[in-house]
């Protein structure tokens, strides 16, 4: 449980600022109002500003390399801690938006894809999983918040069963028009 609590502990500053840019220049776009890629940029700069704000380069790359150590189970639990936490605060129709369980389940489904991306820009031959950042590994920005960003809301979530008995694990890879998943 310790192990748990810490590894929580570790990444949550940093789900909270992508939970938070992504409610406030992304819903539009996860709920298919408007085109998600119009809102990716958007979402970058302000989770770019808060990370400056938040965290020196050296503080994103650990957070980053705790978060692609961690658990579906830890990632699910921190992006729904994370998100109740940040709807709980809002306020007006900003509140009454993210009280509907369809936001709530986008946004976690959201969510819980960045480990899965921070894993793939860390994959190298001497860590194929990419649990560990490549030595050397520096945060350059805007350009890498983009990186770790899905470019799309997912249209699986782990542990959904799409094809017979096959349970999606993790998700590898994503691109424009399919995903990558372990199973």
């Amino acid at each position: 449980m310790g192990i748990l609590r810490g590894m929580r502990m570790a990444f949550d500053a940093f789900f909270h600022c992508i939970c938070k840019a992504v409610v406030k220049k992304g819903i539009s776009g996860l709920m298919g109002e408007k085109p998600f890629a119009q809102r990716i940029n958007s979402i970058a700069i302000d989770i770019h500003g808060r990370f400056e704000r938040k965290f020196t380069p050296e503080q994103w790359i650990s957070e980053m390399k705790e978060c692609a150590r961690a658990t579906v189970e830890q990632v699910h639990a921190v992006a729904l801690a994370t998100y109740d936490r940040y709807s709980s605060a809002a306020r007006d129709e900003t509140l009454e938006r993210l009280s509907k369980l369809e936001v709530r389940e986008k946004v976690l489904a959201y969510l819980e894809q960045v480990p899965g991306m921070i894993r793939s820009l860390f994959r190298r031959p001497a860590d194929p999983e990419g649990r560990s950042a490549p030595p050397g590994f520096v945060v350059e920005g805007l350009r890498d918040i983009l990186k770790i960003l899905p470019a799309r809301p997912p249209r699986y979530k782990a542990g959904e069963m799409p094809v017979g008995n096959w349970r999606l694990v993790d998700l590898l890879g994503m691109g424009a028009f399919g995903e990558v998943w372990k199973a």
